[in-house]
């Protein structure tokens, strides 16, 4: 909204032609793009995942860099924590799911290069949701 406007009142001035729009709207294009690619890169690098497990529930957050997927998930609504094997041509790979009673699932972490860990993570959220492994 706010580019639309620059570019109206830059018109308005005379300081765009109607022949320049077209570069104008796609130079637009490749600075979003831009941008966007450079701040999933940052959140990737510098972000973090969080959980804190209790009775009540499950809190997950993801900083510092704000981005999407902050939850909190009541311990009412967890009916089982699983463990999902993927295999890639080279590695093998374990993630931690929550399976919610309404039919949804969560996924916690994805990626875990070893199955003892995925398996210890898995015990240690059932146990503190009430939940059997």
């Amino acid at each position: 909204m706010v580019g639309a406007l620059i570019v109206f009142v830059l018109f308005s001035v005379g300081l765009v032609r109607s022949d320049n729009l077209i570069s104008l709207f796609f130079f637009g294009l490749f600075v979003l793009g831009t941008a966007y690619w450079l701040y999933t890169r940052v959140a990737y690098v510098f972000n973090r995942s969080k959980l804190v497990v209790s009775v009540e529930g499950m809190d997950i957050q993801h900083g510092p860099i704000p981005w999407p997927g902050n939850k909190r998930v009541a311990a009412a609504d967890v009916e089982e924590v699983v463990i999902r094997h993927t295999q890639s041509r080279r590695e093998n790979s374990y993630c931690v799911v929550l399976s919610l009673r309404n039919g949804k699932e969560l996924t916690l972490c994805d990626e875990l290069g070893e199955e003892d860990h995925a398996v210890a993570l898995e015990e240690e959220i059932a146990k503190a949701l009430g939940l059997k492994s």
